[in-house]
């Protein structure tokens, strides 16, 4: 512990170039992880304003509907489900109209509400409409007219599609900036270990064992991985504030900066977690393939 630690203090510009490149690679992951946060609002915001209308027949009791609602709200891919009446829809309609005289002059001419109730259903996740909708054609109700499910299954399919590659995406691009840096990481300290080369020799002749020997580059791949997490969040912060009042002029209701303050405490810890890793996987293959060649 204590020789990792007057290494990590010794070899300053080696320390310093390996903190820098992993800061970088930090950072990096930082920003992955605002890209996340932010293509996961885009997405749930899209997927709100997505449903499936279920429209009844007229004269069909409000009891009947409720029962219907309520069977819908048991189901695991049901994330709410609203009922519009026959009034409700009117009253919505004209306010959507109130501009348009035509319109509003051809309802009152009329003797009867030409809408229908409907219930209105959010699914859980985007992909999970056809379950619903399967659920609804098996159950038969009889007072069912129409269900807009495959009117909008091009939009739905198409934000699922999405949705997916952007989670696959964030994976892919996760696995390889860790890659990156552990090649990164893994080359920075094959040369603190080179320079320490004699230490090292004289270790091996004098019976140290090979845990001995590695002890003090884990110790400063740690330490290397400590301090660049800490620098990480403090240049996170200014990107965060740079970036909010941006984000939200484009997304409505998304504070970046805040996200940042409210989730220091998860962020530092990723990026201690993911920096420690790399500074102890990368140490742990430079000294052991060193060890195979001395």
């Amino acid at each position: 512990m204590r020789s990792g630690v007057l290494s990590f203090q010794r070899n300053s510009w080696l320390t310093t170039a390996s903190i820098l490149v992993m800061t970088l690679v930090l950072t990096l992951v930082g920003g992955l992880l605002f890209l996340h946060t932010v293509t996961s609002t885009v997405l749930a915001n899209l997927s709100d304003k997505i449903d499936i209308s279920v429209y009844i027949k007229p004269g069909t009791p409000e009891n009947e509907i409720l029962k219907m609602k309520k069977d819908l709200l048991t189901l695991s891919e049901v994330k709410d489900v609203n009922y519009i009446s026959q009034d409700d829809a009117l009253t919505e309609f004209k306010a959507t109209h109130q501009g348009n005289a035509l319109i509003l002059d051809s309802l009152d001419e009329l003797d009867t509400n030409p809408l229908q109730s409907s219930l209105n259903i959010k699914a859980k996740e985007t992909g999970q409409f056809e379950k619903i909708s399967t659920y609804l054609s098996e159950k038969n109700y009889s007072f069912v007219d129409k269900i807009n499910f495959f009117e909008n299954r091009a939009i739905i399919d198409r934000l699922a599609a999405i949705t997916e590659g952007v989670r696959s995406g964030g994976v892919l691009l996760a696995v390889f900036l860790a890659v990156i840096a552990m090649i990164i990481a893994f080359n920075t300290i094959r040369i603190a270990i080179y320079s320490n080369r004699e230490e090292v020799q004289i270790m091996k002749l004098v019976g140290a064992s090979h845990w001995y020997i590695r002890g003090p580059f884990i110790v400063e791949g740690v330490l290397q991985g400590v301090v660049s997490s800490l620098i990480t969040l403090a240049v996170l912060f200014p990107i965060a504030a740079f970036l909010s009042p941006r984000l939200g002029n484009l997304i409505s209701g998304f504070d970046l900066l805040q996200y940042f303050k409210d989730n220091v405490f998860f962020l530092f810890a990723i990026l201690l977690s993911v920096g420690v890793i790399l500074g102890i996987t990368s140490s742990m293959i430079a000294i052991r393939r060193y060890l195979k060649e001395v």
